[in-house]
C-alpha cells in the first residue's frame, strides 16, 4: 500500500532540465516540507508532500517541528506495539537519474531513541531494489547528528533510481529531517535529473473540474453567462504566491479576460458573447508586474444549450444504479412510445421483461434499433446523452414490461485472456459471448 502527499502549493523551486548544479539537492522537498494532517483524510500525516511511504505505515508519522498546521518538520519511525519489533517501513522518492560509477553525496540530519535494527538506512537503490548503496547504520541513542556517505553510484538495473528512508523489523524510534541527495563528479552534475515523475506533479498547472470542458452550458437568456472552474496545481516560482498572479483566458477571437490566481479551485466566466459549437480556449498563468507567462494550455471548448431534463419517477436501487422507467407494455403490434429522461451522461440499461414475440422491435430515439426478438434475454446497454429520450416498441403481441436503469461503466480486463491456472476452462470468444459480454460496458486491454 503507498500512501502520496501531494500538495497544492510547495515551498522550493523546482529544475526541469537536465543537469544539477554543484551542492544542488537533487531531491524534492529534502527539508522536508508538508501538513501536520492528511488533506484528504484529516489524519495525521505519514510523509511531508511529494514523499510516499510502503510498508507498516501506522509506524511513520510526518512531525511539523513549529507545531503548526503546515511547516518544515521531520519523520519519525516508532514502534507502535512495544511488545514486538515494528515491521517494514519505507519512505521513498522514486524515478531519479543518476549516473553509474560517478560519485554522489547522501547526508541527513538523524536522531534516535533506544533505535536498533537489523536492516535499515538511508540509500539509493536500483530498480526492484536489488542493491543499495548509502548509510546503513544508526546508534542506538543521538540527539540530532548530521550523518553522511560519499558513494559510487551503483547501476539502475535497467530502470530509474529511487532514494529511500527505511527500517526493518526494528525497535525503538528513529527520526529523520534535512534529508540530501548531491552529485559531486562533474559527469554526475551534467547527468543527474530530478525525479521526472514529481516535475510532473509540481509543474503549474490548471486541470478542468466543472463542468466538461466538452459540454459547458450557456445559461437561459439575460440569467447569467458560461463559466467553467479550474483547481491549480502545483508550485510557483520561488518567492512568489498566488496574490502575484493573474488567470488570462480567450476564446477564439474574442477579447482576452482575466481573474485573480487564487489557491485550489478558480471560477472564469465568459462574458464575450459565445454561442453553441467548439471554440478553442486558451488558458495562462501570468505574473502580473513582469506580464510572464508560466504556464499555458489550450483546449477545445465546447458550448451548449440547457438540455432538459428531469427526475420525476426516477427511484434509486442502490448508490450505484438508478431506475428512470418502468412500465408495463399493451399486448398489441401497434406503436408504442415511452419517453425518459437521464440526469447524466453515460450508460443505461434496457429490458423488455417478458415481451417475447417474433414480431417485437424496440427503437431508441426513432433512430437506432436496438432489442428485436433475436436479443439475447431482450437486453442492451447504450450509452446516452442527459436529457429525454425515447423508445418505441411494435410487435409486442405479448405484452411485456419496459424497464430502463441508469448503470455505472462496467468493465472487463482483458477479454479472451486464458488464466494460468491450468484447471480452469478457456476464457476464449464463446466463453465471453455466454458469461461476460452481455453483463459488462467496456472491454480495457487484451485482445479480442
Amino acid at each position: 500500500m503507498k500512501h502520496y502527499a501531494l500538495a497544492f502549493t510547495f515551498f522550493f523551486a523546482v529544475s526541469l532540465m537536465a543537469g544539477v548544479m554543484p551542492g544542488e539537492n537533487i531531491l524534492f522537498n529534502g527539508n522536508m516540507v508538508g501538513s501536520a494532517n492528511s488533506p484528504v483524510t484529516g489524519k495525521p500525516a505519514t510523509v511531508p508532500d511529494l514523499w510516499e511511504t510502503m510498508g507498516s505505515v501506522e509506524g511513520v508519522r510526518f512531525i511539523v517541528e513549529s507545531g503548526a498546521d503546515k511547516g518544515k518538520g521531520l519523520l519519525r519511525f516508532s514502534q507502535v506495539d512495544p511488545s514486538k519489533p515494528a515491521k517494514e517501513i519505507t519512505v521513498k522518492q522514486p524515478a531519479l537519474i543518476l549516473v553509474e560509477g560517478e560519485k554522489y553525496r547522501i547526508s541527513a540530519m538523524v536522531r534516535t531513541r533506544d533505535f536498533e535494527s537489523p536492516h535499515c538506512g538511508i540509500v539509493v537503490c536500483d530498480r526492484g531494489w536489488y542493491h543499495d548503496t548509502g548509510i546503513h547504520k544508526f546508534p542506538k541513542n543521538q540527539d540530532w547528528t548530521p550523518m553522511s556517505a560519499d558513494v559510487t553510484m551503483i547501476s539502475p538495473n535497467k530502470g530509474r533510481h529511487s532514494f529511500a528512508m527505511f527500517a526493518c523489523d526494528f525497535k525503538g524510534t528513529l527520526e529523520i529531517k534535512d534529508v540530501k541527495l548531491e552529485a559531486l563528479s562533474e559527469k554526475a552534475q551534467k547527468e543527474s535529473e530530478k525525479s521526472e515523475l514529481i516535475s510532473l506533479v509540481v509543474r503549474p498547472l490548471l486541470i478542468p473540474m466543472t463542468p466538461l470542458v466538452n459540454k459547458i452550458t450557456i445559461p437561459e437568456a439575460n440569467t447569467g453567462y458560461p463559466q467553467l472552474t479550474f483547481l491549480f496545481n502545483g508550485n510557483l516560482p520561488e518567492n512568489t504566491s498566488c496574490e502575484d498572479y493573474d488567470i488570462h483566458f480567450s476564446v477564439n477571437d474574442f477579447p482576452e479576460d482575466s481573474v485573480k490566481l487564487c489557491k485550489g479551485l478558480n471560477t472564469i466566466t465568459f462574458k464575450n458573447g459565445v454561442k453553441p459549437g467548439d471554440f478553442k480556449l486558451k488558458v495562462s498563468i501570468v505574473e502580473r508586474i513582469k506580464g510572464k507567462s508560466i504556464c499555458t494550455q489550450e483546449y477545445t471548448a465546447t458550448f451548449v444549450n440547457p438540455v432538459k431534463t428531469s427526475d420525476k419517477g426516477h427511484r434509486r436501487l442502490n448508490n450505484l444504479v438508478v431506475e428512470v422507467l418502468n412500465q408495463p407494455i399493451k399486448k398489441s403490434a401497434e406503436p408504442q412510445t415511452f419517453t425518459f429522461y437521464t440526469m447524466r451522461d453515460g450508460w443505461v440499461f434496457i429490458a423488455a421483461q417478458n415481451a417475447e414475440a417474433d414480431s417485437l422491435e424496440i427503437t431508441l430515439d426513432n433512430s437506432l434499433k436496438v432489442i428485436n426478438a433475436k436479443t439475447p434475454r431482450l437486453e442492451t446497454f447504450r450509452d446516452i446523452s442527459k436529457g429525454e429520450h425515447t423508445l418505441t416498441i411494435k410487435g409486442a403481441m405479448n405484452g411485456g414490461n419496459l424497464i430502463v436503469r441508469t448503470i455505472p461503466e462496467i468493465y472487463s480486463y482483458k477479454p479472451c485472456c486464458d488464466s494460468m491456472v491450468p484447471e480452469n476452462p478457456p476464457y476464449d470468444w464463446d466463453f465471453q459471448n455466454k458469461y461476460a459480454h452481455y453483463a459488462l460496458t467496456t472491454h480495457n486491454d487484451g485482445i479480442i
